[in-house]
């Protein structure tokens, strides 16, 4: 089958995994709203001038960033998901430290990335109709990769392997 993207195409995932490695929470993200989750790829590089004056710069990896857009609407469900996910985040300590992991796309289980948030802020509107209101709105999640990546990330998903079992797919 010929596929027209990369990388996969269904919803984002997240797993957040306690100090011995137990999967405490999964969550997975299906209402995006159409800006959808962009992946962008920072290059990190280090610039030095060695003894002869040359400046020499040297490619460390890619720091992944990923926004997820929900600026148009969000429901309750998916804002008290998120918010858990958020405040596993947020309780970090030295006695009890929480990993969360982003799946992009959760039919590609071979892209998974540590992530942290990098939000300043998290907007939150109301979206009204009258006196009736029935949603919020201006939420954007902005989270980035703990990780370098090596590569340029991109994958055709005619080389993945996919199989359906008890609603996840398994790679």
């Amino acid at each position: 089958m010929k596929f027209t993207y990369a990388n996969g195409w269904r919803n984002p995932r997240f797993s957040v995994y306690n100090k011995n490695k137990n999967l405490i929470c999964e969550c997975t993200f299906r209402e995006l709203n159409d800006g959808g989750m962009l992946e962008n790829h920072e290059e990190v590089t280090i610039q030095r001038e060695d003894l002869n004056r040359t400046l020499k710069e040297y490619f460390l990896g890619y720091r992944l960033h990923f926004t997820l857009h929900y600026n148009q609407f969000i429901n309750l469900d998916t804002l008290l998901r998120f918010k858990t996910v958020v405040d596993y985040q947020h309780s970090k300590d030295e006695s009890s430290p929480y990993k969360i992991y982003l799946t992009p796309n959760e039919d590609n289980l071979t892209r998974r990335f540590e992530v942290i948030f990098s939000n300043e802020n998290i907007e939150l509107g109301i979206i009204r109709s009258g006196e009736r209101v029935y949603g919020n709105r201006g939420v954007i999640f902005k989270l980035q990769s703990v990780e370098l990546v090596k590569s340029f990330d991109v994958s055709d998903p005619a080389n993945i392997p996919y199989t359906y079992l008890n609603n996840h797919y398994i790679i």
